[in-house]
């Protein structure tokens, strides 16, 4: 027993101190994860291509994650090695992958050119167009000068009644915070956008799924055909904070959270995993 509890100790252990690669496919190119893990389907040794498996086997890499944002397909993958220029050359040469880039400095998968911000005032840093080179102006001159150079290209509002912002950028994701924390007076706090290990999304049909209302005040209506077995709320640290097989529980304990940004992740009868966005007011 001992002896088992230590490999799964250096397991995870092995995955924390790994450099989390992001891969972002062409439009519409069908890859997905193969040799799944048991209680997490959407992670697995390798993938269903064979040329950035030859990749990820020259580069020792045998833990990757599969998820989904349409129409683009992306794998996370875990890289403990010393060659990172060299396997982020080999990936970006492959032609079925678009962009190439690393995540934050984090124990957990985090999207590597998204993140999530908090104005001090809304007044003072929001959005009011793009520049000759598309990326974002805002009513904040130092803010213009971070978004410039780290080429933000979108800034959308993730809720009415939050000065909470989701961005999206080109550049480097550790420096990007790290110039966006200290940003005084304009930013309250930056943080990455967290794809929790073992609570990851295998493809489904979101078409077949509505959450409403979202953001939501109390609780939320989730529409669909399919069957749902259990229910779980991952925050922004990727911490899972319920755990539910009833959708009336569910409710009681999504009232009582405080306003921000969480994940839903749905677990359906019939083997499939979802990830949704939930914010509360």
């Amino acid at each position: 027993m001992k002896k088992s509890l230590l490999i799964v100790f250096l397991f995870v252990c092995s995955f924390a101190n790994a450099t989390h690669i992001q891969i972002n496919f062409v439009s519409n190119y069908d890859i997905s994860i193969i040799n799944p893990y048991i209680g997490s389907p959407s992670e697995g040794t390798a993938t269903t291509d064979s040329g950035i498996n030859t990749i990820f086997s020259n580069y020792n890499i045998n833990h990757c994650v599969d998820t989904f944002s349409y129409p683009n397909r992306i794998i996370f993958a875990d890289y403990n090695g010393n060659d990172i220029n060299g396997l982020l050359s080999d990936l970006r040469n492959n032609v079925n992958v678009l962009k190439v880039s690393i995540g934050a400095n984090t124990t957990y998968f985090t999207w590597a050119d998204q993140l999530y911000l908090k104005l001090i005032d809304d007044t003072i840093g929001n959005s009011i167009g793009t520049n000759s080179n598309g990326n974002i102006i805002t009513t904040s001159t130092s803010l213009n000068l971070i978004f410039d150079t780290y080429q933000v290209k979108s800034m959308v509002k993730m809720s009415p009644n939050l000065s909470i912002y989701g961005i999206y950028f080109d550049g480097n994701i550790n420096d990007l915070l790290n110039e966006l924390n200290n940003l005084k007076g304009v930013i309250e706090g930056a943080e990455p956008i967290g794809i929790p290990m073992l609570l990851s999304t295998q493809s489904f049909d979101r078409k077949n799924i509505s959450i409403y209302p979202n953001p939501f005040s109390n609780t939320f209506t989730i529409n669909t055909t399919e069957n749902i077995s259990e229910y779980f709320v991952v925050d922004l640290s990727g911490k899972q904070i319920i755990k539910s097989n009833s959708k009336s529980d569910l409710d009681t304990q999504t009232s009582k959270l405080v306003s921000g940004i969480y994940f839903l992740k749905l677990q359906f009868k019939n083997g499939k995993y979802g990830n949704y966005k939930l914010i509360k007011k």
